[in-house]
């Protein structure tokens, strides 16, 4: 029986091989270029997103509060009682009872220096030069639509808390929740067929600090100070603010049109009351670092510029600027 003769049998060459692992080399390198690229681009995107959801929140937090400024139900201002007394002191130290309870001026602006210009109040770790703004108004969402507060909720509410009682175009009373029982003695039932309403009333303050323990990815927040709900102490709302820059917009002669727009340092205590609309910038950054230096100077609405520190560089940021119009300006709304 023949035997077949087996076929020459030869491995790849050298060069052969080289030409793959070179072939190789050259896709790896290509799919792991997509992949950085990839994850660059997502993170960018996620950063953007972050710093885009964060200046909305924000924005809408503060536009809302702008928005009801000077909020008492149609009670006019020239027809406004403070009970106790005591609470009617226009010169009343910041952060006071009496202070918080002056809807007198629905707005302040505070001009932001090394410490905070508000040094009565309770804040947390101020972020040097950012701007405070101030809002008084009672909380149109607090009030039943039939009118009082139920006697039960008042009750629970801390001794201290304010409300307004308002009967539209005719008269108001701001009070505090101890003084509900005098309050009650002053109103008829004629006055409850002309509609009386009872409000929780806020005093809220906006500014900017660091967060106890805050790494630098965390940075600085914005925070609300707002006492009227038994809690005197800031709160965070809102972080990566690394500037709050105000701008106001005066409208002296009562006509609803914007003469000029003022810095803080330029609109004087009696002034503020002439405030119909605030101009808001803020500097966001996104929490995450990226591959690129930020080192852009920003020109915020103030006219002051901001630019990021060496050790913060690598944070993504931008400046989002926005005016609000006061709707119930210069009287009660």
């Amino acid at each position: 029986m023949t035997v077949p003769a087996r076929r020459h049998q030869q491995g790849i060459s050298l060069v052969e091989l080289m030409i793959s692992v070179a072939l190789g080399l050259v896709i790896l390198a290509g799919v792991a270029a997509v992949f950085v690229t990839s994850r660059h681009s997502y993170r960018v995107q996620e950063s953007t997103a972050i710093l885009q959801d964060n200046a909305r929140f924000a924005m809408e937090t503060i536009g809302r509060a702008l928005r009801d400024a000077g909020f008492t139900h149609g009670a006019p201002l020239t027809a406004m009682q403070w009970i106790p007394s005591s609470l009617d002191d226009s010169d009343a130290a910041a952060c006071s009872a009496g202070w918080y309870a002056d809807i007198r001026r629905p707005i302040e602006i505070h001009n932001g220096a090394g410490a905070t210009p508000l040094s009565g109040c309770t804040v947390s770790n101020y972020e040097a030069q950012t701007d405070v703004l101030v809002i008084r108004h009672a909380d149109p969402l607090s009030a039943p639509g039939t009118g009082y507060l139920p006697r039960t909720e008042i009750e629970d509410l801390d001794g201290d808390t304010l409300l307004l009682r308002a009967i539209p175009a005719t008269r108001g009373v701001i009070y505090q929740r101890d003084a509900a029982t005098t309050v009650d003695s002053q109103f008829t039932d004629d006055d409850e067929d002309d509609g009386v309403f009872d409000y929780r009333f806020r005093a809220r303050v906006f500014h900017v600090g660091v967060p106890s323990g805050a790494t630098a990815a965390e940075g600085p927040a914005l925070y609300e100070h707002s006492p009227d709900f038994g809690n005197p102490d800031s709160q965070p709302i809102v972080s990566g603010v690394e500037r709050f820059t105000l701008v106001a917009g005066m409208d002296r002669n009562g006509d609803g049109i914007v003469e000029s727009w003022d810095n803080p340092e330029d609109v004087a205590a009696a002034d503020f009351v002439d405030i119909s609309a605030i101009r808001v910038g803020l500097i966001l950054r996104a929490p995450q670092r990226s591959e690129f230096a930020d080192n852009t100077t920003y020109t915020l609405p103030d006219g002051d510029t901001y630019t990021p520190p060496d050790a913060l560089e690598r944070f993504p940021r931008r400046l989002y600027v926005q005016d609000f119009q006061i709707r119930n300006h210069g009287r009660g709304g």
